[in-house]
């Protein structure tokens, strides 16, 4: 197991609130951090990687918050794998009804997409991963990552 970084945010539209009301938390949004790189699913993009600094002033202080959790070997091969693939708005959706199936592997929501790339996961449960649930497995962040808070 290789110890990884996330970084976890909240906005401030409505689905935001929405997710966190639903999941009982302060995250709208997960996202793994590789070097000065943020590798996330997002809407309407899909997996893309953003300039750390960028995202960090997009959610803006106080909105986002560095933790680390463990992967499997091969995590960032799994990472640059996706990158590209769409962002599956409904499969978000459908988390907070209890109602998404996982059918459709050419697109991911954040939550999901950190799921895979950590590896450490039940496969058959990641289509009901929200970011509280890797916010829950995550450790705090301390200086030895080397990503400033």
């Amino acid at each position: 197991m290789e110890k990884v970084t996330l970084i976890f945010a909240r906005g401030h539209s409505v689905r935001s609130y929405a997710i966190r009301l639903r999941y009982q938390s302060r995250w709208s949004h997960v996202a793994l951090v590789i070097g000065d790189m943020v590798h996330e699913a997002m809407h309407p993009d899909g997996v893309v990687k953003t300039p750390l600094q960028e995202f960090k002033d997009r959610y803006g202080a106080g909105n986002w918050e560095i933790a680390t959790a463990y992967a499997e070997p091969g995590w960032q091969t799994r990472a640059n794998s996706l990158l590209g693939l769409r962002y599956d708005l409904w499969g978000a959706v459908g988390i907070g009804f209890g109602t998404r199936k996982l059918d459709n592997p050419d697109a991911l929501w954040c939550s999901h997409h950190v799921g895979i790339i950590l590896g450490t996961l039940r496969p058959e449960r990641l289509n009901r991963l929200a970011p509280e649930h890797l916010w829950i497995v995550s450790q705090p962040a301390n200086n030895e990552l080397g990503v400033a808070a």
